[in-house]
């Protein structure tokens, strides 16, 4: 097989740039303008990848690439300013010369030093693993520029910090009230601010002068932005007491949420206030002998006889075998946002009500 030489540099004498050049053959005029630029991004990296069949047919001692595998290179070289060739018809395809000038090399290292500046923050997770493409291209033209130290040392810092990017994760904590102490596995940090954090579990405590402190954990992933909002409950000056009307199966799910909070409950019907919670069971379907249902778990604050605030969570394919667990999942839930919505001081009633009347 004939050995055919595609890749020609040109260097150009009193200058320290080169301009580069090579050549592509192909069935037609695009193909081989595909095969030129690809060829000319090998030049720079070695491992650019392309979706270039590694077949290939030898016709009159040139070698011709398979058409029918599309290239990627267009994705993978982000040269600025390449010139092609008219192309050339021989007896065995197409052929055409990709260029890359001096100021083509200049203008593409300054675009991709450009992208790699880019706020980091803001971008996706193939827009990170997209710069260290670009880097690696990067690094590897500099090889062709007089300002080869430069280019390269502000490449391997920003690459660097893109590493980072794709394996930390991005955390901002919202808090209310805005001054609250925020304390992550033991450390201080302040709220609404974005920390670039290893990937792994997180313990956290929220605290606030007048406030109920909040505990919880959550799980930072790499190349992800974790938003966690923490709004604390006021205390009050006298805690009220309120009557607890549920189900007796599901009541310690309840008071587990209101002894967080520090709300005394009162065993007494004829109490000034009450949180009442109520289950609905509609049924869907069956397979084979699986009943599903939909569930609704509706929680209500009662101040007197007047409701303060009512709200309801909608739980779907419900089996009998966790119908219960659901339950009191539902209950906890709904005692948490009443406990986060509910000012304690305006909640609190003077008229006593019997509300084992239903």
């Amino acid at each position: 097989m004939k050995k055919i030489l595609l890749i020609a540099l040109l260097l150009q004498l009193g200058s320290s740039l080169y301009a580069i050049s090579a050549t592509g053959y192909g069935h037609n005029a695009k193909e081989a303008k595909d095969a030129a630029l690809s060829e000319l991004s090998n030049i720079v990296i070695s491992d650019v990848k392309s979706k270039l069949s590694s077949s290939t047919t030898v016709t009159g001692g040139k070698v011709i690439h398979d058409a029918k595998k599309a290239l990627e290179v267009s994705s993978n070289t982000y040269f600025q300013g390449v010139t092609y060739s008219d192309a050339i018809k021989g007896s065995s395809g197409y052929e055409v010369t990709a260029t890359l000038s001096q100021e083509a090399t200049l203008n593409t290292l300054n675009f991709i030093k450009k992208e790699l500046d880019k706020d980091l923050a803001k971008l996706s997770k193939s827009d990170l693993k997209r710069l260290i493409k670009m880097s690696e291209m990067g690094f590897a033209l500099a090889n062709f520029s007089d300002a080869k130290r430069r280019y390269q040392d502000h490449i391997k810092v920003r690459e660097a910090e893109v590493l980072k990017y794709l394996s930390y994760g991005q955390l901002f904590f919202r808090l209310k009230p805005k001054d609250a102490k925020l304390i992550i596995d033991n450390e201080r940090y302040e709220g609404f601010r974005t920390y670039l954090l290893p990937a792994k579990s997180y313990r956290y405590q929220v605290s606030a002068d007048g406030y109920h402190a909040e505990e919880g954990e959550f799980y930072l992933n790499g190349a992800k932005k974790k938003d966690v909002t923490v709004t604390l409950v006021k205390k009050s000056s006298d805690g009220p007491s309120i009557y607890l009307d549920i189900d007796k199966e599901f009541e310690s799910s309840a008071k587990a949420v209101f002894a967080k909070y520090g709300i005394d409950l009162s065993d007494d019907s004829l109490s000034t206030n009450a949180i009442r919670f109520r289950f609905k069971t509609t049924f869907v379907t069956q397979v084979d002998d699986i009943k599903v249902y939909n569930l609704l778990v509706t929680a209500e604050a009662l101040r007197g006889n007047k409701s303060v605030m009512l709200k309801r969570a909608k739980i779907k394919n419900v089996t009998d075998g966790n119908l219960a667990s659901k339950k009191a999942k539902g209950v906890s839930a709904l005692a948490k946002y009443l406990m986060k919505k509910l000012d304690m001081d305006r909640f609190k009633g003077t008229v006593k009500v019997d509300y084992s009347k239903k």
